[in-house]
């Protein structure tokens, strides 16, 4: 016969290990659901050759460790510094995944590619923003985002390069509501 201290013990355990349960549940649908947009992501299917190839033959997909799983998902180099350092140890451009240049802007095809989540030169597998390191500090992740919101707020909001256009296009429409008057 069990005491009420050991039920309710027992009774706790019970409770963390299904919690437990349910978060690893949560975690494989939520590595399933980025492994299906991954797939469906037109522009990550659009024109890899090197992808397509890989997958018939059912060879090793992930560009950082060589593994048959989506870059996206490696869990070998799960942050975007040691992805870049990954790439870079196996001679491969960050722009274009390529062997051959290492990121040299005027040797690589992709030379004009631009993460739109920090604006730096690199494809988005890699980004130190999208894929920070575990023990990076929540405090520090909010003040990255902010910056980055600022500073495509400042983009968005920046003046047309021709200010003639803009002065004429803002007076057309009170012009227009004046002369109802």
């Amino acid at each position: 016969m069990q005491t009420s201290a050991q039920k309710v013990i027992q009774d706790l355990t019970n409770r963390v290990q299904a919690e437990k349960e349910e978060l690893e549940q949560l975690e494989r649908e939520r590595d399933l659901w980025k492994y299906n947009a991954q797939m469906n992501d037109k522009e990550a299917l659009r024109g890899n050759e090197r992808k397509k190839n890989i997958m018939k033959k059912g060879g090793p997909l992930c560009y950082f460790c060589n593994k048959n799983h989506v870059p996206s998902l490696c869990r070998t180099y799960p942050d975007g510094i040691s992805r870049q350092k990954s790439l870079e140890n196996q001679g491969k451009c960050i722009k274009c995944l390529k062997i051959g240049h290492q990121n040299g802007d005027n040797f690589c095809e992709k030379h004009h590619i631009v993460c739109r989540t920090c604006q730096q030169s690199h494809v988005k597998a890699v980004c130190p923003i999208l894929y920070p390191k575990k023990d990076t500090p929540p405090k520090i992740l909010r003040a990255r985002r902010r910056s980055l919101i600022r500073a495509q707020k400042k983009k968005d909001f920046q003046e047309p390069e021709n200010k003639h256009e803009q002065l004429t296009s803002t007076k057309a429409p009170c012009q227009e509501n004046w002369s109802d008057f």
